[in-house]
């Protein structure tokens, strides 16, 4: 089976490495460890154990710092920047659907990328607050579609590890709220 010609592939910065992504499957048990009990610090795992705070302690569970890596043939690149979270993955996927020139946004954290439709082309350009920068590339809506369909697949089984570490530290419904959360799936 050929190699991907684009892959989307699920990253995170892990501190103290800086600003280093990390795709998700590279993420060690104890990286992994140590992603939770940063983002459940203070009194949060606590209050995630106590039936009466509960509620209100998952809405205070911070998303993950990360997003989604777009790699590709003749240096398309496109990283994840402050403010990304895994959560964007729908956004690429209605980037893969896009057909028209007026370009939607994907999420990708500041700067996020603009895309435009030109037939089965899909133009990525960076724009913030400013307006429309950088040029990043293009790449084949089929292309990108198997992207997206592969960094499903891989955020999925990442989730599956995420739920099984919070599973461990409170019950197993509050472990897939918290899980919901800290990957802004939608779904706790």
């Amino acid at each position: 089976m050929d190699a991907p010609k684009v892959r989307l592939i699920p990253v995170l910065r892990i501190r103290p490495a800086g600003d280093a992504l990390t795709p998700a499957a590279d993420v060690t048990t104890a990286a992994l460890r140590a992603l939770l009990a940063d983002a459940l610090a203070d009194d949060l795992l606590p209050r995630l154990r106590a039936p009466e705070s509960r509620d209100e302690a998952v809405d205070e569970v911070p998303a993950l710092d990360g997003g989604f890596l777009l790699d590709g043939p003749d240096g398309l690149r496109a990283e994840p920047s402050c403010c990304s979270d895994l959560g964007a993955l729908p956004d690429w996927r209605a980037a893969a659907r896009h057909r028209d020139s007026a370009p939607p946004a994907v999420w990708t954290g500041h700067p996020w990328l603009l895309v435009s439709a030109d037939g089965d082309l899909l133009r990525l350009r960076e724009s913030d607050e400013h307006g429309p920068g950088r040029e990043v590339g293009t790449v084949p809506r089929a292309d990108l579609a198997a992207a997206v369909a592969d960094a499903d697949s891989r955020l999925s089984a990442f989730a599956a590890r995420v739920h099984a570490a919070c599973a461990v530290l409170t019950d197993d419904t509050t472990a897939a709220r918290v899980t919901a959360r800290l990957l802004e799936t939608g779904e706790g």
